[in-house]
């Protein structure tokens, strides 16, 4: 059967009228590149928008913002003015050093502050949109007076208004013009290019990582772990991946040539060089990828003859239909016949195209909605499937998790609820809202919320997704640690603070729930990989062979429900047949999970838990990361004091602190009199920041219901960290000292490095980029250094030459002297003038560091250091110092919670002149977990921080308080 021309369907014609993406981001490839998609009708050309944003200023941003929202928000009365304007006044702050906004809530007062000008601007009279918008131009007005700071003033407005838009909901957002370079490549799934998928190696080269089939780099010999040297004549040293792939993609019919390095074939200790001239063509990206798994109804007692299609979607771009339709083709040829059954795999499918997502489900469908826009007003508007949806109707099992979104999310409950297909494995995102770009000036959009999608049966996916039918649960157990009963840490929809709430949501629940074990295979390709390779492995992939069991249970004709609801017994032994593989692991791990009776009450008194807590090292079996594991482990002693066996008794964890959360300790049977002791060790930082935290044991058995607990207060200690300093000379060829350096020269920059803090650097690297372009090629620009100790001194040696080109004054480099294991670095920018040009020379010997900072939060009444504490307000102190007379020092707080949220920025202070700056604050703080930290930049743009993290208990809660040491 030939391919059908899928744009003059019904369905397309009605869901075409507009492109909206159904989702801000997608992965095309997880492990390399995340894809940031624009939702669009229109989108202005990118030599347009380079053009009119060039030096353009946008006063009116706020007010456009807001014409748009009262035409086409979704639902306006969720927009609540004065805390949208609060949530801009705390982007804006963070955005520049020099802002700072002190509020008073109680007079609904906030103080603009930048740098030593201040105006008090009150937020009582905010009642509505217009208000909000009078008050944001007023507070620009302020600002374009008195700021003078590196961010441009446009910057600033983009991320005040992100900010307001945020308290909107999660999506709804302003892309700056600069953020459309690659819409157009994502959207068609095409790019003019090459055909290989790049990425870094551990200590940052540029890496080949994939290479397309069928693709002008596969036709010139490219292989998976070639590593890029050069492309064109510039160094690929310290080049970001974005970098290079703009400088590899270009025109079709132009040449690119790359440098690469490869083991050789006769000798894998010899790396050889090779230039590769390659020239560019269109290439698609591809989204589908398929196998045909035979001989998986080895009795042969299904009614449906034949092999069945693997096929994985990967997101929805404009060729995502055609190429499931060539994929379905070619397995149907393959088959020699027509399937006997479909698994279409959505996990990790996080969107792309609407029309894309509607012409698969119509592929699948003959009848019935495949979506509903629910508009402003309540207008509702279906898409349904046309009468020509051709595919044979065998059985089709949907695979999907936590990461299936919106587009997948749309083709899960169209397939569902019209009776054409089960979905096994989890619960899905739960992203149903749909946005669109709508044009501001200058080639800025705004992504704005217009409505929402509804799955069949006008049932809304937003915040609680689709809900599978066979809930399928993977559960791993190793030597190290079980996971019997996961935690779902995953980010979804509902964990954004100003996720909509829809007024159509339905609680649904799975027809049946299973876990399963899986051990993953040793393999070093991910998921990822292997699907651009093309080589799937869905024999390896235990929740496909349970797909592959339940087109087993499939009759003729193929019913879904029905199937669901005949085959009871038949669901109730898979999930004890997999649940007994389970049972089979924990026993050879020595915990018995055998149920020989009834859970039971316990009563007080019956049951005792201890738990204690060591702090661990142990020595590195990786040869390249040889420093020594930090561990905490818990210790817990079960006890039944009680007269019967306890069945099945397991302990999860509890706390405010993420490392700590959701851990398991399995005791299994407990027999009466009976102690077991587990143990369960976490891995821990390598430098361990101070700080207090609880964890606490919710025991219960095969019932779920907890009926004990016992909880243990941590203190981690804190491990000495290192800092950077340095001086660099800049030498010619001949060794001379240069302070300016001209065309078609060689310069070496020796480079001192000095660990000035009190732990030691025991992984550092020191790299040096060229932010000029090509008149400057780095060959030696990345340089390590190892188990730096405080005191001591290491000397690297970057190299470059100097290229003739467009005239340069001032060549720009970034330096970076970086900590892998503490993640300390020091980072600035250096400016060399050209020969000719005027003003002063590179500083060669000159010594620089970032400002030293000692800070501790401490009770305002005894002034002792605390790390927990039931008081709502403590005081900073904080003393910085700086080789300087000129920086700056700022204060955030950011509590810990469940939801994503921003640091708050509570103070400001310039140096005045002098080289130390002694500072004394009160902090308010938030229930749980908060982390203060105090930041210092001197004139030179070095900035040094530190944080000092406390955890406030509920006033009147027991425990003691620890004072930190």
């Amino acid at each position: 059967m030939g391919l059908m021309p899928r744009q003059s369907r019904p369905a397309a014609d009605l869901a075409s009228r507009s492109l909206p993406l159904l989702r801000g981001l997608f992965l095309v490839l997880s492990s390399f590149v995340a894809l940031s998609l624009l939702l669009a009708v229109a989108v202005t050309s990118r030599a347009e928008v380079e053009r009119e944003a060039e030096g353009a200023d946008f006063p009116d941003l706020f007010r456009l913002i807001d014409r748009h929202l009262q035409r086409s928000y979704l639902d306006l009365e969720r927009i609540q003015p004065g805390p949208l304007v609060e949530r801009a006044l705390s982007s804006l702050e963070l955005a520049a050093d020099e802002i700072y906004v002190e509020d008073d809530p109680l007079d609904a007062l906030v103080a603009m502050h930048v740098a030593e000008n201040t105006k008090v601007f009150s937020l009582q009279q905010v009642k509505t949109r217009q208000d909000s918008v009078n008050l944001l131009e007023a507070i620009f007005n302020f600002l374009s007076l008195h700021y003078r700071g590196s961010a441009s003033l446009n910057d600033l407005r983009y991320a005040a208004a992100n900010g307001y838009l945020s308290g909107i909901d999660p999506h709804t957002l302003v892309f700056p013009p600069e953020n459309f370079e690659d819409f157009e490549t994502h959207i068609k799934g095409e790019i003019s290019g090459v055909g290989m998928m790049v990425g870094a190696t551990e200590d940052g080269r540029l890496q080949v990582k994939q290479v397309l089939k069928e693709t002008p780099a596969f036709a010139a010999g490219f292989k998976k772990d070639d590593l890029i040297t050069k492309i064109d004549d510039e160094s690929t040293i310290n080049m970001t991946i974005t970098e290079a792939v703009q400088k590899i993609r270009g025109p079709t019919g132009s040449e690119v040539v790359l440098t690469i390095r490869r083991r050789s074939a006769k000798d894998k200790a010899v790396m050889e060089t090779l230039v590769v001239p390659v020239v560019r063509q269109r290439v698609r990206i591809k989204s589908v990828e398929s196998k045909l798994i035979e001989n998986w109804d080895p009795d042969g007692k299904s009614p449906w003859k034949g092999g069945v299609g693997y096929v994985k979607v990967i997101n929805f771009d404009q060729l995502t239909t055609p190429s499931l339709e060539e994929n379905l083709t070619r397995l149907r040829v393959e088959n020699k016949g027509p399937l006997a059954g479909l698994i279409l795999d959505l996990r990790g499918n996080s969107g792309g195209l609407l029309t894309q997502a509607i012409l698969m489900s119509d592929l699948f469908l003959k009848q019935g909605d495949i979506v509903i826009t629910a508009k402003k007003d309540d207008f509702l508007m279906r898409t349904r499937a046309g009468d020509d949806g051709y595919e044979p109707e065998y059985p089709i099992v949907m695979l999907a998790d936590e990461g299936s979104a919106s587009g997948a999310e749309i083709v899960l409950g169209a397939l569902q609820k019209n009776d054409r297909a089960l979905i096994l494995g989890g619960r899905t995102f739960g992203k149903g809202s749909v946005q669109q770009l709508q044009g501001l000036k200058h080639g800025a959009q705004l992504k704005i919320t217009v409505s929402e999608y509804l799955i069949p049966g006008n049932i809304s996916i937003q915040e609680t997704g689709v809900v599978p039918d066979i809930f399928a649960q993977e559960v791993s157990i190793t030597d190290e640690a079980t996971n019997v009963f996961p935690v779902d840490n995953y980010l979804k929809e509902m964990d954004y603070e100003t996720h909509i709430v829809s007024k159509y949501k339905k609680e649904e629940e799975p027809t049946y729930r299973v876990k399963y074990f899986h051990t993953p295979a040793e393999d070093e390709s991910t998921p990822s990989e292997r699907f651009i390779a093309g080589e799937l492995e869905p024999e390896r992939d235990p929740l496909v062979q349970m797909a592959l069991r339940v087109l087993a249970l499939a009759e003729i004709p193929f019913q879904p429900r029905a199937l669901l609801n005949k085959n009871t017994e038949a669901f109730d032994r898979l999930e004890k047949e997999f649940f007994a593989e389970i049972v089979a692991e924990l026993g050879r791990q020595g915990t018995n999970w055998e149920a020989d009776g009834p859970p039971g009450e316990i009563a007080p008194g019956e049951f005792d838990l201890k738990i204690e807590r060591r702090f661990i090292q142990e020595p590195s079996e990786d040869a390249e990361d040889p420093v020594p594991l930090n561990f905490l482990v818990v210790d817990a002693k079960a006890t039944n004091r009680g007269p019967r066996p306890l069945y099945r008794i397991k302990a999860i964890a509890e706390s405010d602190y993420h490392v700590f959360k959701g851990f398991e300790i399995l005791f299994g049977k407990i027999d009466p009199g009976q102690t077991i002791q587990r143990s369960h060790k976490i891995r821990l930082p390598y430098f361990t920041r101070a700080q207090s935290s609880d964890i606490t044991l919710e025991v219960s058995g095969d019932d779920g219901k907890v009926f004990h607990t016992a909880g243990i207060e941590i203190i981690l200690p804190s491990k000495e960290r290192p800092s950077f300093a340095y001086q660099a000379e800049l030498r010619g060829s001949d060794g001379e000292l240069l302070e300016k350096i001209r065309e078609d020269s060689d310069v070496s920059m020796k480079l001192t490095i000095f660990n000035t803090g009190k732990g030691i650097a025991h992984k550092g690297v020191a790299i040096l980029r060229n932010k000029t372009g090509r008149q400057i090629f780095l060959e030696a620009g990345r340089i390590e250094f190892t188990d730096l100790a405080p005191g001591q001194q290491s000397e690297v040696e970057f190299q470059f030459k100097v290229r003739d080109g467009e005239p340069v004054e001032t060549y720009r480099f970034d330096l970076v002297i970086y900590d892998s294991y503490s993640g300390e670095s020091l980072t600035r920018e250096l400016q060399i003038l050209a020969e000719d040009a005027r003003g002063l020379g590179f500083p060669n010997g000159q010594r620089f560091e970032p400002p030293s900072i000692v800070l501790k939060l401490v009770d305002p009444d005894s002034s002792e250091a605390l790390l927990l504490t039931d008081r709502d307000e403590l005081r900073l102190e904080g003393l910085v110092s700086s080789r300087t007379q000129d920086f700056k020092v700022w204060i955030t707080n950011l509590a810990v919670g469940t939801q994503l949220q921003n640091p708050d920025k509570i103070y400001f202070m310039g140096s005045g002149g002098s080289d130390r700056l002694e500072v004394k604050t009160p902090v308010r703080l938030s229930e749980g977990l908060n982390i203060i930290t105090l930041a210092a930049k001197d004139q030179h743009g070095i900035e040094s921080r530190q944080s000092w993290v406390v955890r406030r208990k509920p006033s009147g809660s027991s425990g003691a308080l620890e004072a930190a040491r």
